[in-house]
């Protein structure tokens, strides 16, 4: 079985989503003059549906909604799951590459775009949309626009609320995957000489804890140290985590390279919200803002005909033009490389409260 759910709903939707990703791509769209979208994910990481399926899910419902909106020739989502594997990744990708239809590539949450396969994108002329904060591929030509903070922004947050405890050591601890590691090390570097290595069995003497690794192992931590401070990232700000670890969850702060928006009263951030739920049934996780806010971008090509139904060439034209989007969460600017400016460059911060990740300022 390919991941685990909590509720009939949540688990009715999951098993949708994942049948879908772990049979492969889907057959021609019904309509043979819609375009379709690659969305290259890795559902072998822990927590998936928790991790990866919100943006999907906010994609989808963001696509419909235009459909239902009456605009024509809105992309169809195609997933290909890499499995974590670097090879499956560079075999899909030529697959994308070769079939006329596809006119645009979305990296998901958690995956890693590789350079090898981002060159295959780029010949191919296909833009790149990312909801990963991996590092930007160098693939020459590349057209590109990330919709989520860079890693460092999560490490530099990671570091600033660990630090916020006053005097002592702030440990640092991560599982053994290597994008854990690897941001464990980017956030004991911005701690400096305040921060120690540590493993999740040796904690005595910590003033605070950063963790930067899975839910299971953010819950079983909280266990092991309840009132200590613990801030964990965004592989660990999941409900998974607060089922697991209540009630000694309460006050955790999460971090992630997403935005929250799920208490905002802004008009354009409610439409999101609503929408999510009025077709999923679920609240907002992770990185399904940004998701939304990539669908509302395809969906706005369509509708101004500047991305004409299946032309691979006018996508990449008009993505590449692409200097801001509204989003959900607010503005999103990009620079000549298609990475965020400003607030859309910065990490967010939440507080584990009951069940609910609350946003903090």
């Amino acid at each position: 079985m390919c991941t685990r759910s909590r509720s009939p709903l949540a688990l009715t939707i999951a098993l949708a989503i994942v049948a879908a990703a772990c049979a492969g791509p889907s057959g021609e769209p019904a309509d043979p003059s819609r375009p379709k979208v690659a969305f290259f994910q890795d559902l072998s990481v822990e927590d998936p549906l928790d991790l990866v399926s919100p943006s999907f899910l906010a994609m989808e419902a963001g696509l419909d909604q235009a459909v239902a909106g009456g605009i024509d020739a809105v992309p169809e989502l195609v997933q290909f799951d890499t499995g974590g594997d670097r090879a499956a990744a560079l075999e899909s990708a030529r697959e994308v590459a070769t079939d006329d239809a596809f006119v645009a590539v979305v990296v998901a949450p958690f995956w890693t775009l590789p350079d090898d396969v981002a060159e295959v994108f780029a010949d191919a002329g296909l833009a790149v949309l990312s909801l990963s904060d991996g590092p930007r591929p160098g693939a020459p030509g590349l057209v590109w626009r990330r919709f989520v903070a860079p890693a460092p922004a999560q490490a530099e947050e990671l570091a600033a609320r660990g630090e916020a405890s006053t005097g002592g050591t702030v440990c640092v601890i991560a599982d053994d995957t290597s994008r854990a590691v690897a941001l464990a090390a980017s956030v004991q570097e911005a701690l400096g000489a305040r921060a120690i290595r540590r493993t999740a069995t040796s904690v005595d003497g910590c003033v605070a804890v950063i963790w930067t690794g899975g839910s299971s192992g953010a819950a079983t931590l909280r266990g092991a140290i309840p009132r200590t401070p613990l801030v964990v990232g965004d592989a660990a700000k999941t409900a998974a985590y607060l089922d697991a670890a209540l009630p000694g969850s309460d006050g955790t702060v999460g971090v992630c390279p997403c935005v929250d928006v799920a208490t905002a009263t802004d008009l354009r951030a409610r439409r999101f919200v609503n929408g999510y739920q009025a077709t999923t049934g679920l609240a907002p996780g992770v990185f399904a803002a940004e998701g939304w806010d990539v669908a509302s971008l395809l969906a706005e090509l369509a509708a101004d005909r500047v991305a004409p139904a299946v032309d691979r060439a006018a996508y990449l034209d008009a993505i590449g033009a692409v200097t801001a989007v509204p989003g959900a969460g607010g503005g999103i600017a990009f620079d000549a490389l298609g990475e965020p400016l400003g607030d859309a460059a910065k990490a967010d911060a939440s507080e584990a409260a009951g069940r609910r990740w609350l946003p903090l300022g």
